[in-house]
């Protein structure tokens, strides 16, 4: 599955049936990037207005997307 949005990716992942092995994210040149290896930043302009974005010299991890994702859930505001 493709997502245009980090966020939604990991809305998707954290749904009880959804039991992935492994999720990639594609870097600057169009490379896969595992998750749990990938950096992003936060500040961006993205689709679903989550706001985070691949980058090479990120200060997140996977991680803070996500807790962004599960916030987003918990409060309501889901797209």
């Amino acid at each position: 599955m493709y997502f245009d949005d980090p966020g939604c990716m990991a809305a998707y992942l954290s749904h009880p049936k959804v039991a992935p092995q492994k999720a990639w994210v594609r870097d600057t040149k169009g490379n896969w990037i595992a998750t749990d290896h990938a950096r992003f930043s936060k500040g961006a302009r993205t689709p679903m207005d989550y706001g985070f974005e691949f980058s090479e010299t990120g200060e997140l991890a996977w991680g803070a997307i996500e807790a962004a994702s599960q916030d987003r859930q918990a409060h309501g505001n889901e797209p």
